[in-house]
């Protein structure tokens, strides 16, 4: 049985509209002549403000060290790694001072403490959407949090991406945390190797082989989520595979096509439409680098497949972003790439672009 997940194939004139619009973009690379250059004109407006440059250096690297100590302080020395990791997702915010700087120095406009620091905080709110990191061990303290999180501003959230087996997503007990994320609007994210599954352990032997077997742990959690009735019973509940590639989801979802009409009168919630359809409804996906999914997306649908580098961690396309786009999405109309690299992002999260 064939299933088609997503929209149907574009208008037979899309082609001639996307070579319209491609011509009104252009993409410039970033040689070592173009960095040494920045490199030059930021350490000319240091040297022209060097008070200004020493505050805000100071604020991020103090910023470190208080993170670094308050992980050993605390006894949880185990998260310097992804806080070091992860603590370059802030550079950009704390930049935004010093960019200031030298568009003033540029402009011949006055340097103030003031003016600098306010167009710092004229930024807040436009910065990266946030996700939120709940624990599902006390769901009830998983929905508090869920909850306050959103009175944050956070756009979504991750959970496990696989739960304990003796306490499956489709088990009564995360009722709350379903209706909490629907009610809320936030988009929950199932990540590789976020689990509970033996995937997500910290094992390096054989690691090409475990490398492979990754994504298991969110395949599982969807179909969980898809074949114990979850998503029938939330419509609304919006579930995002994150960093697990898009090809394998044709195959899936027939399967699971396949799981229902054999042995759905099993499950203990009867589903009133095919999985298929459930997945087209409320299940998004990710990619980095995956050129075989990318080259069926018009078929599978575009709606909800999104793009992303994984910078900066081992496995991002940094710093070849744009060479493993261009071979992700080659041949693929500008209408369905520009969908796959922003737009499904901003209408999922809720992003003003």
């Amino acid at each position: 049985m064939a299933v088609v997940v997503g929209a149907g194939p574009p208008h037979a004139n899309e082609q001639a509209a996307d070579a319209g619009r491609a011509s009104q973009f252009e993409i410039r690379k970033i040689e070592l002549a173009d960095v040494i250059d920045c490199i030059a004109r930021g350490v000319r407006d240091f040297g022209r403000a060097p008070r200004y440059g020493m505050f805000f250096g100071a604020v991020y690297a103090i910023g470190g060290l208080i993170i670094v100590w308050a992980a050993f302080a605390l006894d949880y020395p185990y998260l310097v790694y992804p806080f070091v990791m992860g603590f370059a997702l802030f550079a950009p915010f704390g930049a935004a001072g010093t960019y200031e700087i030298s568009r003033r120095l540029e402009s011949g406009e006055p340097l103030s403490w003031s003016a600098i620091l306010g167009s710092v905080w004229s930024r807040t709110g436009k910065e990266l959407g946030w996700l939120a990191l709940v624990s599902l061990w006390d769901v009830d303290a998983g929905v508090r949090e869920l909850a306050r999180c959103a009175g944050l501003g956070m756009k979504g959230a991750m959970i496990w991406g696989y739960p304990p087996d003796d306490r499956p997503y489709y088990s009564p007990g995360y009722d709350r945390l379903w209706a909490a994320a629907q009610d809320l609007d936030l988009p929950l994210s199932l990540h590789i190797v976020t689990g509970m599954g033996e995937e997500s352990r910290v094992d390096f032997r054989a690691a090409a082989v475990r490398y492979m077997h990754l994504v298991h742990e969110v395949q599982r959690s969807i179909s969980q989520l898809v074949l114990g009735g979850v998503l029938e019973r939330f419509p609304r509940l919006r579930v995002v595979a994150a960093e697990c590639d898009i090809a394998w989801l044709p195959h899936w979802v027939q399967r699971m096509d396949h799981a229902n009409q054999k042995f759905g009168a099993m499950m203990d919630v009867p589903l009133t439409m095919a999985p298929s359809d459930y997945v087209r409804r409320q299940v998004w996906l990710t990619f980095t680098d995956d050129a075989l999914g990318a080259s069926g997306l018009q078929a599978m649908g575009a709606d909800a497949v999104m793009w992303g580098s994984d910078f900066p961690h081992t496995d991002s396309t940094w710093p070849n972003s744009q060479a493993v786009l261009d071979k992700n999405l080659d041949g693929v109309p500008s209408g369905i790439t520009a969908r796959v690299l922003h737009d499904n992002a901003a209408e999922l999260y809720h992003i003003p672009v």
